[in-house]
């Protein structure tokens, strides 16, 4: 209860007093999803595009990013944004004491703990957008725009051609990079991915193509996979749909091994066949269902994926 008053009384200094969070933060935020930060990324591809010019996307991720943030930028990121000195001594005391225990061979060895933000508390989520809000606000080249959800973060760079594209690319990621390893947090360039957002109408990207990544040179693929959902150089989600249709039938075929202690296929399992099946299903819905509903053979494939029963 205290965690959630404290949590309360930030979010009111920040959003009455601020300087409030970037915008470009969707996690940790009440009334903004995964969903939402994807339809804002459509949205700036689309002004992109429209504009006769091409896009990079590039998604970064952080190596064990809530466990090794470093509590001192929590309180550099509580002096930017204001906030009360009551409230800060109560975030000092949140993180004090706290020790590490671990097994060492036959013996267990406990450490004090530096770094870190308690993951499924309450306040650990918003000690992590304060402290990153710093790398939001990192400046970035023309045309750049970043949209993140908690630790990914994905940054967009327009060109009027691939090779713009790619060299803008280059600069900005360059420059979160710098910016998050200024916190002492590693960006895993492993687990990076980037594709060309583009019309069609200036043809194929360019193959071979790539980006570096802190000393890392990622290739740019024709998809990736962004907060659920596989997004395609046109948006098109036939790869999406495709993974979907796999991932459906197998969630459909665990519920069907629940039979046998459920006895009959009543109308109770029933709904819990439709509510899970449908869930899954349509996860992100509002940024797909006009692809869906234009293609035919989307609506049959994600048809014949939702019929799968047994027989009574």
């Amino acid at each position: 209860m205290l965690d959630r008053i404290i949590a309360s009384r930030f979010v009111w200094h920040l959003s009455g007093a601020g300087p409030d969070l970037n915008d470009g933060q969707y996690g940790f935020q009440k009334g903004r999803s995964t969903v939402d930060a994807i339809l804002r990324v459509r949205s700036l591809y689309g002004a992109i595009v429209d504009g006769g010019r091409v896009a990079l996307a590039v998604s970064l991720n952080i190596s064990n990013a809530f466990n090794t943030l470093p509590w001192d930028y929590v309180g550099r990121a509580m002096e930017y944004h204001g906030i009360p000195p009551y409230l800060r001594a109560d975030v000092r005391n949140y993180f004090r004491d706290r020790r590490l225990s671990y097994r060492d061979q036959d013996r267990v060895s406990r450490g004090r703990m530096s770094c870190g933000v308690p993951q499924g508390s309450v306040l650990g989520p918003l000690m992590w957008n304060l402290a990153y809000d710093h790398v939001l606000r990192t400046a970035l080249p023309p045309g750049c725009t970043v949209v993140c959800y908690a630790d990914d973060k994905l940054v967009l760079a327009g060109g009027e051609y691939w090779g713009k594209a790619t060299a803008t690319a280059n600069v900005a990621v360059a420059c979160a990079v710098r910016s998050i390893s200024g916190m002492d947090l590693r960006v895993a360039p492993q687990k990076t991915e980037a594709v060309f957002f583009h019309d069609g109408y200036r043809g194929d990207p360019p193959p071979g193509a790539s980006i570096m990544v802190d000393g890392t040179r990622v290739p740019i693929g024709i998809q990736m996979k962004y907060l659920g959902l596989c997004l395609d150089g046109k948006w098109c989600f036939k790869e999406h749909f495709a993974r979907l249709a796999r991932r459906v039938d197998a969630v459909a075929t665990l519920l069907f091994r629940l039979l046998p202690y459920l006895r009959n296929p009543d109308g109770r399992v029933r709904r819990l066949y439709a509510r899970i099946v449908h869930a899954v299903t349509l996860y992100g819905a509002p940024v797909w269902a006009g692809e869906m509903m234009a293609s035919r053979r989307i609506k049959a494939l994600m048809h014949f994926s939702q019929k799968k029963w047994p027989s009574e």
